[in-house]
């Protein structure tokens, strides 16, 4: 991941943003909230379990550190460990992993 910057400059929210795959575009990607980021701690257990029963998927969620997209200060922003669900909030020059959300519309 890269270095979260300086003040008020938040990378992964900026990488979220600008991300883009086959059949998507910039824009459609997200940084998710703590609470969303909670709910895979709290049904990672599930979500490996389907994660692995697909084709050529061998792992699942491990217990990392997730930045979320709510901001601590202009300093400080919060992340969620998935091993235990703790939220807390570390510097933005601090590296934790990114994990973007695709936003869909149904």
């Amino acid at each position: 991941m890269t270095d979260k910057g300086s003040e008020g400059y938040c990378a992964p929210v900026c990488c979220c943003v600008a991300y883009s795959t086959l059949g998507t575009k910039p824009g459609d990607w997200y940084l998710p909230s703590v609470g969303e980021l909670y709910q895979l701690h709290a049904n990672r257990v599930d979500i490996n379990n389907a994660r692995s029963s697909l084709s050529g998927y061998d792992s699942g969620f491990n217990n990392d550190s997730y930045w979320s997209s709510r901001e601590y200060s202009s300093y400080g922003e919060y992340y969620v460990y998935l091993g235990n669900g703790n939220i807390d909030y570390y510097g933005k020059d601090s590296v934790f992993l990114v994990l973007g959300f695709l936003a869909l519309e149904v």
